[in-house]
This record gives C-alpha cells, structure tokens and sequence, in this order.
C-alpha cells in the first residue's frame, strides 16, 4: 500500500510539454521517462535509455476504445523500444530505470512478472502480453529492492495519467463525488455498478443482453470489441462472474445493454434519477 507524501520532480526534457518527461522521486534511486512515440528516435543517442529495465506501451484499441498496455523488460531500453514500432496500439511509453546502483536481467525479469500480474489482476487495461512474462528467482535483498521500485512504479504512473494497477473493485478510495449504487435495465439486461475515477466498474452478478442490437456496422464492431476483451468474466446466461472496468458510463451502458447508450441517461439510482442529473446537483452543489 502506498502511504504518505511524496514529491515528484517533473523535467521537461525537450522543452515542450507535449515531449519527453523525466521523473524522479525524492531519496530514491530510480528514475521514470514518459515518451511520446513520436519523440521516440529522439532517444537514440542519450546514454539515459541504453540502461536496464522495464517499460510499459500505452495506448487503446482502435475498435472499442479500451485501454491497452504492453508490459516489457530489456538490457538496452532504447534498442529494445525501436523493435516495438510495427505495434501500432500504443501512443506513450513509460520506462522505468535506476540512476544508483544498475538494475541487471534478473531484476527486471522479477519486475516483469510482477507489474505483469498487477495489471492483468486490476482489469483496467488489455494487457497484450502473449504469455506471463517469466520470474526469475533473486536474494532476499534483491527480491526487497525490486519490491520497492515496484512500489515505486505504482505511485508513479497514475500521475503521469495510467491508471494501470489499481484494482476496480468499487471502494471508498476510488470513488468519485458519486457514492451512489447504478441500474442500467432493460428488457433483457440487468446490471449495476458505479462511477469510479476515469470509468466506469460494472458490478459481479450484473445480466448483460446476449444479442447486440445496434443498427451501426461502427457501433456493432466496437460493442463486440469490449465483450471479447472481457470474456472471461461473462458466464453462463450472460451474467458477469467479476466486476469488469470500463473506460467511460457509455461504454459500459452499450456493453451492457449491446446498444450504443448514453450513459449519462442510462445509469439511474433507484428512484430513477440519472447519472447526467447527479453531476449536474454535483457540480451546482460545489459551486
């Protein structure tokens, strides 16, 4: 669990803020790179992205507009990346090295697996990996280091705008200004769920409409992208068996009920009043 204050230093590395970002921690050793595809090349000849570690590519599937990530190691960060560009999901990648004492192949490798695990476990994004990465196995104080950067990597990378490793059961920590319970119903679907930071989570139990019904040929490609990415949570008579995330209440309203939906009218408490109206007494109550 991540307690207490931290301080994140921020340097714009090409003087632009739509560039490359270093960011560090203060009294830790690593160090984070946030690099756009496009400044990619860029890091050819910087001996910062030669080093060992891990790294992540972000970015979303093009039909359904869900989250995607790659999750990788290598022992030359910047030769490992360049082979990554016939992938063509990802937007962002954020790397992982150390400034202190170097990371070495096992490290990483541990690494790996672990933030492998973390990702698939959380259910955020579609983590594209073929297989699990392997574990290597390390010293009790190696197993304690990368343990840490681990730790390190978590508190990082929501900032830097992935919510990649927090897990989507709905609680307290991450809900939004709506603590409310949601139904979106009808005819032949039953679901229930709640607002939650960036998306929407679609609750264990939930009934989802066998059919998709939507006229458009866009809407019935990206409504069937969202079902096969969480196939493994619809069981037997289409009734979720986990809570599922989902990048927006749309998205879950139309993977729910196989219709492009408004999500903001489709989501109601149970006296009937709808998500749009909820945000709207939110917004007016806080002004």
């Amino acid at each position: 669990m991540l307690i207490g204050s931290r301080t994140i230093t921020i340097f714009f590395k090409d003087q632009t803020e739509s560039g490359r970002l270093k960011c560090q921690l203060h009294n830790w050793d690593g160090v984070a790179y946030k690099i756009p595809r496009s400044f990619l090349s860029y890091c050819k000849n910087d001996d910062e992205f030669s080093k060992t570690g891990v790294y992540m590519l972000l970015g979303k599937d093009i039909e359904s507009d869900a989250d995607k990530v790659y999750i990788g190691e290598a022992e030359n960060l910047y030769a490992r990346l360049s082979d990554h560009i016939s992938l063509d999901f990802w937007n962002d990648i954020v790397l992982f090295t150390s400034n202190g004492v170097p990371l070495n192949k096992a490290h990483v490798k541990n690494m790996e697996n672990k933030l492998y695990n973390l990702a698939k476990s959380a259910g955020r994004f579609q983590v594209t990996n073929s297989n699990e990465p392997t574990r290597s196995g390390l010293s009790e104080e190696d197993e304690d280091r990368v343990d840490g950067f681990v730790e390190k990597i978590r508190l990082i990378l929501k900032p830097l705008g992935y919510n990649l490793f927090e897990p989507i059961a709905y609680s307290a920590a991450n809900a939004t200004s709506i603590p409310e319970k949601l139904i979106c119903k009808g005819q032949e679907y039953e679901a229930y769920g709640y607002r939650v930071d960036n998306g929407f989570t679609v609750l264990k139990g939930s009934k989802i409409k066998s059919q998709i019904g939507s006229t458009s040929p866009r809407e019935m490609k990206r409504i069937t992208g969202l079902r096969e990415m969480n196939s493994e949570n619809i069981g037997q008579d289409w009734i979720l068996t986990s809570n599922i995330f989902l990048p927006s209440p749309s998205s879950a309203a139309s993977f729910i009920s196989g219709n492009n939906a408004n999500g903001l009218e489709y989501w109601k408490t149970e006296s009937g009043k709808t998500l749009k109206r909820i945000e709207a007494e939110a917004t007016a109550t806080s002004v």
